[in-house]
């Protein structure tokens, strides 16, 4: 279905108009950043403050840019930047994306810029994040074509072209570099370049309609590699019109409008997901037989109850699909969608978590926490949490040991991610553990709701008492599915993206690893 999936993308780009260029990969550059010594003699400013929330009013731009972390480059097409103009000044918000992922309690600064003549200019040593355990700065560098970083200059240039577009000049760079005291503390986290701005106009955003108040569903649908997939929407019915929020999950607030008659609802295709994180998205209806025949749906149907208290995507074959904006890449997709009234959260027992699974490797757990309870039915994931065991002891993730993490954990939120260690995949959780030493592992899910805590039965992972290792070498693969380290499932990873590849075999034992796609 994968394969599918992706003819699916390629052809979607006539209707749009869209070139096949994102998330692409040409001749690799991995760039290397300079010796530690030098790092330590660079001019940034300490007394430089972030800054946050400047004049001007938003304007929204997409962004084609070229990330390199130092191990691989990668192309994107679909950033998503925030720019603000007060006169001859400019701000910008996401020019660096996921400058801030290793730190995502704290608000991303706003560059700025200064309009001379048909340039911006931007200055290096400004504030990008800073919270109370680090700082991160911005740096503009050069590089040489091995990737060898050859001299830090003191501003960037982007050139304004006729149609408001804006573009990197003269090879710059901007590079994500933290300072510290010592030269082994300090050191970059990203680099930036060949990038090009596009101004995408005003949005048509939606609300919901005053006095009438929106009711919460259940989304329920099965993604293309046969996992159930389910979270909380909220739906509105008045004059004609249909509103609902959570149809995209990367942004569960967004509302979209369509409208209904009689007992069916339709929101026209390609909406934009205008408030994700990082990048723009669509949502994209495909509809694809048994004979992997498929057509693209110009709407997206629900046929509902006369009670309104189910809605059903019809036909109940095709996928909901959010996509990059250019309907390259596929996140999410989900089929058999249904939506089921809500009668809000109740103190409930929460299934036991399963499939527990060591990662030998990695020194990892791998294990779903289902967002239902005893009975099958559906709870609240934003009131999910839960715990692991280490021979009978809770543990506790320290910031000693997980330097990714602001604060100590012994209880870990279901959507909670560092982004390096403890990972969030929707369900499916992958814990990278450090100086582990343990017989069994437990975990618990823990269910909250007005201050009273439910917690499940714990699940047993068991280690080997013979201490040999799983060889899956001759082992059937049964599945393989392929996620981001932020938590998106991927269909059609790129080649150089770090990633997880999780692999089940036909027993049901399961391994996750982090790889570089080759």
């Amino acid at each position: 279905m994968g394969f599918v999936l992706a003819t699916i993308a390629a052809n979607a780009q006539t209707l749009l108009g869209t070139s096949l260029s994102n998330n692409t990969t040409q001749k690799e550059r991995v760039l290397k950043a300079p010796g530690k010594a030098a790092l330590h003699k660079l001019s940034v400013p300490k007394d430089e403050k972030p800054t946050y929330n400047p004049e001007g009013e938003d304007e929204a731009y997409i962004m084609a840019y070229t990330e390199n972390n130092g191990f691989y480059e990668k192309q994107y097409t679909n950033g998503k930047v925030t720019v603000r103009q007060d006169g001859t000044t400019y701000y910008f918000n996401g020019l660096t994306p996921g400058g801030n992922r290793d730190y995502r309690g704290a608000e991303e600064s706003w560059l700025k810029g200064e309009k001379v003549g048909n340039e911006i200019v931007i200055k290096a040593g400004q504030v990008l994040v800073q919270n109370d355990a680090k700082t991160l700065y911005l740096e503009i560098v050069h590089a040489d074509e091995d990737g060898n970083v050859t001299s830090f200059e003191k501003e960037a240039r982007l050139a304004i072209g006729e149609q408001g577009e804006l573009t990197t000049q003269n090879g710059d760079i901007f590079a994500i570099y933290e300072d510290a005291e010592t030269e082994d503390e300090a050191g970059f986290f990203g680099f930036f370049y060949t990038m090009k701005l596009q101004p995408l106009g005003e949005f048509v955003r939606f609300e919901f309609p005053k006095g009438v108040k929106p009711q919460t569903y259940v989304f329920s649908g099965t993604d293309a590699y046969g996992a159930k997939t389910s979270r909380l929407v909220k739906v509105a019915f008045s004059d004609g019109k249909f509103f609902i929020s959570g149809l995209a999950s990367k942004s569960p607030e967004e509302v979209y409008e369509g409208t209904y008659s009689g007992t069916t609802a339709s929101i026209p295709s390609f909406q934009i997901v205008k408030d994700a994180d990082l990048f723009f998205y669509r949502i994209a209806p495909v509809s694809v037989d048994k004979d992997m025949n498929y057509e693209y749906l110009r709407t997206i149907n629900f046929n509902f109850s006369a009670d309104r208290k189910q809605l059903t995507m019809a036909p109940a074959e095709a996928y909901l699909c959010e996509t990059t904006y250019d309907l390259k890449e596929f996140v999410t997709t989900a089929t058999g969608v249904t939506m089921k009234y809500y009668a809000g959260d109740h103190a409930t027992k929460p299934a036991m978590p399963t499939n527990l699974d060591w990662d030998e490797l990695n020194s990892a757990l791998v294990f779903n926490i289902p967002t239902e309870d005893v009975n099958g039915e559906y709870i609240n994931a934003e009131k999910l949490s839960y715990r692991i065991y280490v021979d009978g002891k809770r543990y506790t993730f320290t910031t000693d040991l997980y330097d990714h993490l602001t604060q100590d954990m012994d209880e870990i939120p279901f959507g909670f991610t560092d982004n390096y260690d403890i990972v969030n995949n929707g369900t499916l959780k992958v814990i990278y553990f450090h100086n582990l030493q343990a017989k069994k592992l437990h975990v618990e899910s823990v269910y909250t709701v007005e201050g009273t805590a439910t917690t499940s039965d714990r699940a047993l992972y068991d280690f080997d008492p013979t201490g040999i290792s799983l060889n899956t070498a001759d082992m059937k693969v049964a599945d393989t599915r392929y996620y981001s380290m932020e938590g998106a499932q991927i269909a059609t990873p790129a080649k150089g993206a770090i990633v997880l590849k999780a692999v089940t075999y036909a027993d049901g034992k399961r391994k996750v690893t982090k790889e570089i796609v080759k």
